[in-house]
């Protein structure tokens, strides 16, 4: 059955798409923000599945709170997911002048790291309208790349294409990418990756939230093996509907032993980040399944050990 409903579903999820997408584009802020209230209830019904991971997470990080708390936040959760989509369409749209009063961003660590003409990897993750990372970087005219997965269906994608290749961002598919991100890097650019979600099969477990969550180290692997400089990222919305975007360089100091360094890095990465989400939490991504791995047990211990 899900075969022949499959189509049916990918055309539906297109539609949304495609009109959520025409309205930021043309709709005052205003109204964007208001209407993310009541269709972000929409999706808090409708996606069953999301709605009760988001619970179970924010049960997880908030054992004190009430059901009722956990709910109120999950509703929020669904709502400020969709004003950071509406605005990560609606801002890149906007001449620069008004483009930079609705962000604020320090360059100067990622400056600094870009003057040492080896690129640049910057570490982050699904705060807010993390979309506007790449835009303002781009800017600021710094070569810039991005890499996404294949979505759902290839009319969504086509438009999450055009979206994030906006000012100048060059858009690379995720499927044989690394030898492009290699070439991209070596030519001086700055390519931005977010690990803060247990995608993928290389990585290591360091606290995030305080849990051990499998944390994806590729991107940390090349800028250990090639001496890539790292700056960690992270943006958050304030009350005002104003955009942060904060910068921290990797001060981490090599030990030599790379499997040590980049442990370290992610350790330090998800401190970071970590740091900004218990700030923030209703603009982080909940619905993601991100403890759904849990570190091997050690190896018990064969025989017995006997004192002399």
């Amino acid at each position: 059955m899900r075969k022949f409903t499959r189509p049916l579903r990918h055309y539906i999820g297109f539609c949304l798409v495609h009109c959520i997408v025409g309205a930021a584009k043309r709709l005052p802020v205003r109204v964007l923000h208001a209407m993310a209230i009541p269709l972000g209830y929409v999706g808090y019904v409708i996606l069953s599945k999301e709605r009760n991971r988001a619970i179970h997470n924010l049960s997880r990080f908030y054992p004190r709170a009430t059901p009722r708390q956990i709910r109120r936040m999950t509703r929020r959760v669904f709502r400020n997911l969709l004003i950071a989509f509406l605005d990560a369409v609606r801002l890149p749209e906007l001449t620069d002048r008004e483009f930079h009063q609705w962000i604020e961003f320090d360059e100067t660590v990622l400056q600094n790291a870009y003057r040492k003409g080896r690129g640049v990897i910057v570490l982050s993750g699904h705060l807010s309208a993390f979309e506007l990372q790449s835009q303002i970087a781009q800017s600021f005219s710094y070569q810039n790349i991005t890499v996404g997965s294949t979505l759902f269906d290839p009319r969504v994608e086509t438009i999450i294409q055009e979206i994030r290749s906006r000012r100048g961002v060059h858009y690379i598919p995720r499927k044989n990418s690394l030898g492009k991100i290699i070439k991209a890097l070596k030519n001086g650019a700055v390519f931005g990756v977010l690990i803060d979600q247990d995608t993928t099969k290389e990585g290591v477990f360091v606290p995030f939230l305080g849990q051990p969550a499998f944390t994806p180290t590729t991107s940390i692997k090349l800028a250990v093996k090639y001496d890539i400089p790292i700056i960690y990222v992270a943006t958050y919305r304030d009350t005002t509907g104003k955009y942060h975007i904060v910068s921290h360089p990797c001060e981490i100091p090599a030990t030599g032993d790379s499997v040590q360094d980049i442990y370290n890095i992610a350790k330090d990465f998800n401190q970071f980040y970590s740091s900004y989400i218990e700030q923030y939490p209703e603009q982080w991504v909940w619905i993601h399944d991100r403890w759904k791995r849990t570190p091997p047990s050690p190896p018990e211990t064969k025989g017995k050990h006997h004192e002399n």
